[in-house]
């Protein structure tokens, strides 16, 4: 199944070579010609929309923003959830910082993308279809998020279960803020004036987000909003935060997948946010971001 576009977040070309070894690890069959039967073995569909500037949704109104895979079974792993921030584009593979997470053998979150994915197939147009799923992992909890969702911010919920008690360190690598989603940015302008460390890699920012930001000294800003050249543009959707959240003072959250900080990624688009509780898993993210934030420039 493909939702389009091991568990390490990297720039793109390493998320490349992740998703082609994954695939060559799978048994896939028909893929020359996979037609549009559903009922079929093999079978490829394309939203049919209608087309909002130039994208298509399945469920929402706007677009299929999703990037997943899943894996029945591939080499010796089974139910395998392969969640990632990239598109299957030449920019997505050279210019553009991207990344991807490997979770298999959880049946239930396989279960949980596969009802999605069925729903997506079957264009069942909802623009209030927000599930959720919450299971158990190797490392900790795990919770799935699929949209569109009509009403409230869960990023904002999530930044609202922080506590700057303890010296929290947020770090958040996004590709794109809007206005619309406005309480994101002020709720982590007041956290970083309570005393948390914000730290912040965008790459596309509406002026009022990026002044409402840096009216607050302790937050540091900076972009990598070029996909020309290198060291390129942050394609990224994540939120990380360590240390003080939910009551545990020794948390380790990462927060990833398709959805931007813009009204379309809440309210239109057919997108999943994926949350996570490993710090084995949250380690390669901050490894990650600190690479980022290496090359990326302050915002002026």
């Amino acid at each position: 199944m493909l939702g389009k576009s091991l568990s390490v977040p990297a720039a793109a070309p390493a998320v490349a070579a992740v998703v082609a070894a994954v695939l060559a690890a799978a048994t896939l069959t028909g893929a020359a010609a996979l037609g549009t039967d559903t009922a079929a073995g093999s079978w490829t569909h394309v939203c049919s929309g209608p087309l909002s500037g130039g994208t298509a949704a399945c469920i929402g109104d706007k677009g299929q923003h999703n990037k997943f895979y899943l894996f029945s079974r591939t080499g010796d792993a089974s139910d395998v959830v392969v969640q990632s921030s990239a598109n299957l584009t030449d920019l997505n593979s050279s210019t553009y910082w991207n990344n991807a997470v490997v979770l298999p053998g959880n049946r239930r979150l396989y279960d949980a993308y596969a009802r999605y994915f069925g729903d997506l197939a079957a264009e069942r147009k909802n623009l209030d279809y927000y599930r959720v799923v919450q299971t158990g992992g190797p490392g900790g909890s795990v919770r799935a998020a699929f949209f569109p969702k009509a009403d409230g911010d869960p990023i904002v919920d999530e930044l609202g279960k922080v506590s700057c008690q303890g010296g929290t360190t947020i770090r958040v690598g996004m590709s794109e803020w809007d206005t619309f989603r406005i309480a994101i940015p002020a709720k982590l302008r007041d956290l970083a004036a309570r005393g948390c460390t914000v730290r912040i890699v965008y790459g596309i920012m509406s002026d009022e987000v990026k002044r409402l930001l840096q009216a607050e000294p302790r937050v540091e800003l900076r972009t990598l909003g070029d996909g020309g050249a290198l060291p390129g543009r942050v394609h990224s959707k994540y939120l990380l935060i360590e240390g003080s959240y939910g009551g545990d003072r020794d948390a380790h959250w990462v927060i990833t997948g398709s959805h931007n900080y813009i009204e379309t990624s809440l309210r239109r688009n057919d997108e999943t946010l994926l949350r996570l509780n490993d710090k084995s898993i949250y380690r390669q993210y901050v490894a990650n971001f600190e690479r980022m934030r290496a090359v990326a420039p302050l915002a002026g």
